[in-house]
C-alpha cells in the first residue's frame, strides 16, 4: 500500500506481509523508500512459470475481447511491471472470483448479519429519498432539495442526484446547482450509499392539469406499462427462478424502444459498491439464488418529447433457512421487512414470493404525480 493507507493494513484480520509501495501514494508523496515493483514480485517468489490472477475491477468474456482470458483493467503500470518477472501468458484475469454472478465471493450474502447490515444502510438511503420527496414545492431549487434528505458523513457509492428540468434530467449523472423547479417538471432524485442506492425519475407536478401539453396523457401510454413491468420484475423473483424470465417479463411489456428505449439490464447485483455485475438479459440461465441482493433498476426513457422513469429500490432473496436465522438473530429487522412486504402485497397488489426481502421504505412505491404523495400505482385485481 502507499504511505496514506500504511495505518488501514492493520485493520485487517487476516495474518498479511505488508509492503509499501510509495507510487501508490498520492502525487507529491514522499517516494525517498521506493523499491520497484518487480523486486516486490520477486520477493513474494512470483517467478517466470509463475501463475497469477489478476484482480480488478471487471473480467471479460469471449465475446467482449480476443484473448479475454488474459486482459485487465488495473493500471498499466502495474501490470507491465508484473509482465518483467512472469510471462505474460501465465498471468489471467481473476475479478470473476470476485464478482460473478453465482461463483464470485462478494456476490452472495450468506448471514443474518449482512442482511441486517444492508437494511441498516438501505432505511439510511431511502429515508433520505423520501425527505426531499416530502419537501418538493415550486421555487425550490435543487440544492435546497437537497438539504432537505438529511445527509450525514456516512460513505457513498456515487454522488448524489437532484435535478430538475428536462435540461439537467437528460444528463443523468448530474451533480444539483440552483436550478428552480415549476409545476410540471421532470426530476430525478438519487442517493446511494455503500450497499444501498435508491432512485426516483418522473414528473414533478401536483396533477395531470400542470402537465406540457406535449405529453398528452403520458401517464396512461409510459408511465402505466412501466408500472405494470416493474410489478412483472417483482413477481418473477424467486430462489431458482432464472434471470432471463426477469427480463423477458419486462420486455413483453415494455420492450419497444422506441416508446420506452429501455438500454441498459433491468436490474443488477448490488453490494457496497452500485453496480458489481448483472445476470439479468435475454436468454439469460443464470438461477437466482438465496443471498442475491438485487437492485430493481429498470430505466425507461425517450424521445420527442423527452420523458423518463426510474423506480430503484433493493432488496435481498432469501429461503427459509436464511429467513429463519434472520428472524432468530435480528427480529427488529425481520419485522420491518415484513411490515414492507405486507404493503406490496395488500397495498400496491404486488405478489412478491416469500423468497423476496423489501429493504427499502419506499418499496417499489411510484407517484404518477410527485408533487402529489397521496397518489401512487397500484394493481387490482
Amino acid at each position: 500500500m502507499g504511505n496514506e493507507c500504511w495505518g488501514y493494513s492493520f485493520a485487517s484480520p487476516l495474518d498479511l506481509k505488508r509492503v509499501r509501495y510509495q507510487n501508490f501514494s498520492l502525487q507529491g508523496q514522499p517516494r525517498d523508500e521506493l523499491i520497484s515493483l518487480e523486486q516486490i514480485f520477486i520477493e513474494c517468489r512470483i517467478h517466470a512459470s509463475s501463475r497469477v490472477g489478476l484482480i480488478g475491477f471487471k473480467y471479460f468474456e469471449s465475446n467482449h475481447l480476443k484473448n479475454y482470458q488474459n486482459k485487465t483493467d488495473i493500471p498499466a503500470y502495474i501490470a507491465d511491471e508484473l509482465y518483467e518477472v512472469v510471462d505474460r501468458v501465465n498471468v489471467v484475469n481473476y475479478t470473476a472470483a470476485m464478482t460473478h454472478p453465482t461463483e464470485g465471493l462478494r456476490m452472495v450474502i450468506r448471514s443474518a448479519k449482512e442482511i441486517a447490515f444492508y437494511e441498516y444502510v438501505s432505511n439510511k438511503t431511502s429515508n433520505a429519498v423520501i425527505n426531499i420527496l416530502k419537501e418538493l414545492t415550486p421555487g425550490i431549487n435543487e440544492l435546497e432539495a437537497s438539504r432537505n434528505a438529511c445527509y450525514d458523513a456516512s460513505p457513498i457509492s456515487m454522488f448524489p442526484i437532484v435535478n430538475f428540468g428536462e435540461e439537467h434530467v437528460k444528463l443523468g449523472l448530474r451533480s444539483p446547482d440552483h436550478r428552480t423547479l415549476q409545476d410540471g417538471d421532470m426530476i430525478t432524485v438519487c442517493y446511494g450509499l455503500r450497499g444501498s442506492l435508491v432512485a426516483r425519475s418522473g414528473f414533478a407536478a401536483t396533477g395531470p392539469s400542470a402537465l406540457p401539453d406535449e405529453y398528452g396523457d403520458v401517464v396512461e401510454h409510459f408511465y402505466k406499462p412501466y408500472y405494470q413491468a416493474l410489478v412483472a420484475w417483482y413477481e418473477t423473483l424467486r430462489v431458482g427462478n432464472l434471470y432471463g424470465d426477469s427480463h423477458e417479463k419486462v420486455y413483453s411489456i415494455i420492450g419497444d424502444k422506441d416508446r420506452f428505449g429501455l438500454f441498459l439490464n433491468v436490474g443488477h447485483l448490488i453490494s457496497s459498491d452500485e453496480w458489481p455485475n448483472s445476470p439479468v438479459y435475454a436468454g439469460s440461465e443464470i438461477p437466482m439464488l438465496s443471498g442475491h441482493y438485487l437492485q430493481c433498476d429498470i430505466i425507461a426513457c425517450s424521445d420527442y418529447p423527452f420523458k423518463q422513469a426510474i423506480l430503484e429500490d433493493g432488496l435481498i432473496l432469501a429461503d427459509d433457512s436464511l429467513r429463519t436465522a434472520l428472524q432468530r438473530e435480528y427480529p427488529d429487522v425481520f419485522a420491518r421487512i415484513q411490515k414492507r412486504r405486507r404493503f406490496m402485497i395488500d397495498t400496491l397488489g404486488i405478489n412478491v414470493h416469500e423468497d423476496v426481502l423489501p429493504l427499502s421504505n419506499g418499496q417499489a412505491v411510484m407517484h404518477p404525480y410527485m408533487l402529489d404523495l397521496n397518489t401512487l400505482f397500484s394493481i387490482k385485481e
